[in-house]
């Protein structure tokens, strides 16, 4: 694109656009290259209480095949898991009123250490203190579809 000013005292100002190689056979443009995830699979509780990642959170994983239960508030996700509902993975914020993800965590493996746990956090500096409540990976926001493709395959492939 090229853009031309002519401005004159007492006249005004013209703005001249030029758009160069569009016409009618325009020169295609490469698509950007996105790394996509593979289909994962799996049964996934999303737990976080902002509405707007739970929403992009679970329209990465439906994309990646897995089956999205998703809770706003780690009450929530405890009551379906006491009504018997036990996914393959708790996917967990870590900071959240009333109960934050490393209490939900450590909950959830005491009473059901079958499950999968893995934190979504903004801070990197809390890897310790989940690895030792039976957190299996700490998904550093933001992220994307392509680092929450491994995620669930590093969490998914290894035993309970």
């Amino acid at each position: 694109m090229e853009l031309n000013c002519k401005s004159s005292t007492g006249r005004g100002t013209t703005f001249e656009f030029i758009f160069r190689g569009v016409g009618a056979n325009p020169a295609p443009r490469p698509a950007p290259k996105r790394e996509v995830a593979p289909k994962v699979g799996g049964v996934v509780f999303l737990v976080d209480d902002e509405e707007l990642v739970r929403r992009g959170t679970r329209r990465m994983l439906k994309l990646l095949g897995a089956e999205v239960h998703e809770f706003g508030s780690a009450g929530e996700a405890l009551a379906r898991l006491e009504a018997g509902v036990v996914p393959d993975l708790l996917l967990t914020d870590l900071a959240m009123p009333e109960m934050d993800g490393l209490a939900l965590a450590q909950e959830v493996k005491r009473r059901w250490p079958g499950v999968r746990v893995a934190v979504i956090s903004g801070d990197p500096n809390r890897e310790a203190a989940l690895a030792a409540a039976g957190v299996i990976k700490v998904l550093l926001k933001p992220f994307e579809a392509k680092e929450l493709g491994d995620l669930l395959t590093q969490v998914l492939s290894r035993p309970a």
